[in-house]
């Protein structure tokens, strides 16, 4: 049996995690929070851009409000910073390093 596990990348693998130090109960905890991240996600990203659509939103009447003109106001708010791009973007940069 030693001969043919040798090369099995599932019992090295298994092995590693041994010497690792990681519990069944420890991996159990990790697959069901990155499932749970898994299925949360989409909804938090929908929550975000809503949220930023609001924000956008407000900033663009509070600056009609303050007397700027409504089509500079809209060039304005088109410069809203954070838009899901941008942190896309930033999670790529961070995740190169």
């Amino acid at each position: 049996m030693e001969e043919h596990s040798a090369g099995c990348p599932l019992v090295e693998a298994s092995q590693r995690g041994v010497a690792l130090g990681l519990s069944s109960g420890n991996i159990v905890r990790t697959i069901f929070y990155s499932t749970s991240l898994l299925f949360r996600a989409p909804g938090m990203l929908i929550k975000f851009k809503l949220k930023r659509r609001g924000a956008k939103r407000n900033f663009k009447k509070e600056l009609i409000a303050c007397g700027v003109p409504p089509w500079e106001a809209d060039k304005l708010a088109q410069l809203y910073p954070f838009d899901l791009g941008d942190l896309m973007s930033l999670t790529r940069i961070n995740s190169k390093n």
